[in-house]
């Protein structure tokens, strides 16, 4: 990812983190959007749909677990 380089990680300070953070939001939308309006989702049982959804779940997971541990070290 290009937001990925060190001097935009410098450079962004904060909102680098946010903006990365701002993946997981945009992938949900974009399953979204697919289902909604893409041919190849109409049945949700085909490969290509069941690996976006275990992606993104696998994502939300490492989130989850993530945003557990910071809570846990209140």
């Amino acid at each position: 990812v290009i937001t990925s380089l060190q001097y935009l990680h410098k450079a962004m300070g904060i909102w680098w983190k946010r903006l990365h953070r701002f993946v997981y939001l945009a992938g949900l939308l974009i399953l979204f959007h697919i289902v909604s309006i893409g041919p190849d989702f109409s049945d949700l049982s085909r490969p290509l749909p069941l690996m976006l959804f275990t992606a993104v779940a696998a994502l939300l997971v490492l989130q989850a677990i993530r945003f557990y541990k910071y809570i846990c070290s209140l």
